[in-house]
């Protein structure tokens, strides 16, 4: 049974030829608990480091859920200038993790600033036990301010400990299209939404080649924002979006398409 709270998703008009469209989502489980925000650290502490080519990361924290496993990494790559000049920011490229999981998207974050470790967030597969996993990053990207880049290849190995009452955590909400509206121009889909306990996942479908141009926001009743952590096409279909676990009604907006 879907309960009466409803999840909005709104499409916000935008210059002159931009449209406008509202799905709403009924989930199986409303809260009134305060939104968690993507925090410094997540909440299950981690140790473990692997150096490689110049390049040290050290893996920080996690959080789990039923659809994807979250990592904090910091990077230190104070031996790895690439022709003479400094990185400034590093990446983690999708297709470069390896061992027990899968990449769900390409690193956040990587900023090398003031000689300090440049955070990363990977988002990789969720587990399904509490079996520890082995993570191998086997490629880390390195850009210099002027935007040069360069590769250094691993690999890095660190162990992901899994809470041992992480069947808790695997629990996933699927959220059900209730309505759809929007002007003849642009036709919205809904393809699939879920709630997890580390995340809002929508994949939405727009016809007529419509692109949305920027990451939406989720906005609840009081104005409170929530902009999304990625944004990923699916070839040349459908859209899927990632936010925050926000709990209670939401709209999801965009802006320019």
């Amino acid at each position: 049974m879907v309960s009466s709270r409803q999840w909005v998703i709104a499409g916000v008009a935008a210059l002159v030829a931009a449209a406008a469209a509202a799905t709403a989502l009924g989930a199986f489980r409303g809260g009134d608990a305060e939104p968690r925000k993507l925090a410094d650290e997540f909440p299950y502490a981690q140790e473990g480091q692997a150096a490689a080519g110049g390049i040290t990361l050290r893996l920080t924290s996690a959080d789990f859920s039923g659809t994807a496993t979250l990592v904090r990494l910091e990077a230190e790559a104070g031996g790895s200038a690439g022709g003479g000049k400094a990185p400034a920011a590093l990446a983690i490229p999708r297709s470069a993790v390896r061992g027990d999981f899968a990449a769900l998207s390409a690193s956040m974050g990587g900023a090398l600033t003031g000689g300090k470790p440049a955070p990363l967030i990977l988002r990789l597969s969720p587990v399904t036990d509490a079996r520890e996993r082995v993570l191998e990053v086997a490629q880390v990207d390195l850009y210099a301010a002027d935007g040069t880049a360069w590769s250094v290849t691993g690999p890095w190995r660190l162990t992901v400990r899994v809470p041992g009452d992480v069947d808790r955590l695997l629990r996933v909400e699927p959220l059900k299209a209730a309505a759809v509206q929007g002007p003849a121009a642009v036709q919205v889909q809904l393809i699939s939404a879920a709630r997890s306990n580390t995340e809002v996942e929508v994949v939405v479908a727009f016809s007529g080649g419509a692109v949305p141009l920027d990451v939406p926001v989720l906005r609840r009743p009081d104005g409170a924002t929530f902009p999304g952590a990625a944004l990923e096409r699916l070839g040349d279909g459908p859209f899927r979006f990632i936010f925050p676990p926000v709990e209670g009604p939401v709209t999801l907006v965009f802006g320019h398409m």
